[in-house]
């Protein structure tokens, strides 16, 4: 039974801390190799990050030969590299989706240091839990995309910004301003709009706090740090100027100014007054956690009134929420926009969670938890069940949903472990947080072990790439071009098809 108040001590994250870890490694590793490049993103980051490695073109991202330049290449070199490194061992597909895996991972572990630091060493743990088992974390992390080395770099210069100026450590601008630059480097200016967020506050703290190794020292490591981070995005930029004017102009005032601008109608995601799609999509972003915001911004609110709102929480607020803004004002909305800002909110949502929780809120994750041991029993009984949608099912979904295999064992595996982690609860002797993560974690293990190998039958795209390819005759195949393709298709020629 779920005890409705209390408060996560030391002595209990301590106890918990393998079932913590335990938890995230098993939702972190599982699906990682049961399913290819699915469409529509990751069979084009895929192909590039091939290709990169294939050519050694770190300069211009190429699709099919041509440029490719939507954003800068360490994103793609990051999968080149993973692919050159793991390929002999995990296979193609595999290799790719541990990279971003591997990347999700060292986030969780960047987010505990800094909730360590901003809010206190009982929210370290908690926010990696509450971040590895959030739904967009899971979806960022299990999806070959250069967001995960953004989020990734993002979190390393807010936290390296953290130590620097809370614990009076300037040197650690030096690595902050590496992760800023791996940041621009991964996806472009973005990067650099949510560390600047984040980092101005903590800017201002450590501009009143001591300074032990003097005045001098601290702003010649602002000066050095500020070369660190220019040097290299400036070296890029100025390579693909000289490249030519159409990759400049493809990435620059297409897919930077016009996508926030709304001039690159052609690239489509517009949505200029959809004022609350953030609100929205962050929300479902945030299961099972976005309900615990609310009584943060409550808190934030009571702070503020009595004046003890400090620095580190408008760090945290800037970049939580004022990411939120920013990205609402421009045109082009996708949520995974709003991916490096999932760290902050974790955080935001430990600080709340560390203290006792309201009775409503524990009603909340009662029911979060009943939703888990529900969903994980419906992937175990997916054969029977799925006949009720037989006519809704594509058929390659259902010919594997029909059938019992490995993949349900391990789901029921995970039933068994929800129950017995529901019924030993009492012995924890406090609020139903990490028995939420540790259920959240399950609940979408189970899922993605039963779900994943049904979705690949109609979003791999390797075997009908093989099988358009194998139709054209070898004598010519030379000759052979194609009309309008899209760039998925492009990617799974060139990525499954050579």
């Amino acid at each position: 039974m779920i005890p409705s108040t209390g408060v996560v001590t030391r002595s209990l994250l301590t106890r918990s801390r393998v079932w913590i870890v335990g938890a995230v490694l098993l939702l972190g590793m599982l699906g990682a190799g049961d399913h290819g490049m699915w469409t529509p993103d990751e069979p084009r980051v895929a192909a590039v990050a091939k290709e990169m490695a294939e050519t050694g073109d770190v300069i211009v991202p190429t699709l099919g030969g041509v440029p490719f330049v939507e954003q800068p290449p360490l994103g793609y070199a990051l999968f080149a590299a993973g692919w050159r490194t793991l390929g002999p061992w995990l296979g193609e597909d595999s290799a790719f989706r541990m990279t971003a895996i591997l990347l999700g991972l060292a986030t969780v572990l960047l987010t505990a240091r800094l909730a360590h630091l901003l809010v206190g060493p009982n929210a370290a743990v908690l926010a990696a839990a509450i971040l590895a088992t959030e739904a967009g974390f899971i979806v960022t992390t299990h999806t070959v995309r250069c967001d995960s080395p953004l989020v990734f770099f993002v979190t390393a210069s807010i936290g390296c910004a953290a130590e620097a100026y809370l614990r009076d450590r300037p040197w650690f601008l030096l690595p902050a301003a590496l992760a800023a630059a791996g940041g621009f480097l991964s996806k472009g200016p973005i990067a650099v709009v949510f560390i600047g967020l984040a980092a101005v506050p903590l800017f201002l703290a450590g501009l009143r706090g001591p300074k032990a190794g003097g005045a001098i020292r601290w702003w010649g490591m602002h000066v050095a740090a500020a070369a660190l981070a220019t040097l290299p995005v400036a070296a890029w930029m100025a390579a693909l100027y000289q490249r030519g004017g159409d990759a400049w102009n493809a990435w620059f005032w297409d897919n930077q100014v016009g996508r926030f601008s709304g001039a690159a109608t052609a690239l489509g995601h517009h949505n200029p007054h959809a004022y609350l799609y953030y609100v929205w999509n962050g929300s479902i972003a945030l299961l099972p956690w976005s309900i615990a915001l609310v009584p943060w911004v409550w808190n934030v609110w009571r702070d503020i009134r009595s004046r003890r709102f400090g620095w580190r929480d408008a760090s945290l607020a800037l970049w939580g929420w004022g990411a939120l803004v920013f990205l609402t004002a421009s045109v082009t909305k996708r949520d995974i926009y709003l991916e490096p800002a999932l760290p902050a909110f974790a955080i935001m949502v430990a600080a709340v969670l560390e203290r006792p929780v309201a009775a409503w809120l524990s009603g909340w994750f009662r029911f979060w938890c009943g939703l888990c041991i529900a969903l994980l029993a419906v992937a175990v009984a997916s054969p029977w069940l799925v006949h009720a949608f037989a006519r809704r099912t594509p058929e390659p979904v259902f010919a594997w949903l029909s059938h019992w295999h490995a993949p349900h064992l391990l789901a029921l595996a995970f039933l068994a472990a929800g129950i017995a982690a529901l019924v030993r609860w009492r012995d924890w002797h406090s609020q139903p947080t990490l028995v939420t993560a540790l259920l959240s974690a399950l609940a979408m293990a189970g899922l993605m072990s039963v779900g994943f190998p049904a979705i690949d039958r109609v979003k791999n795209m390797r075997e009908p790439a093989r099988t358009f390819a194998a139709s054209v005759p070898d004598a010519g195949k030379a000759r052979t071009g194609c009309w309008i393709i899209s760039e998925t298709d492009r990617a799974a020629l060139s990525l499954h098809a050579n």
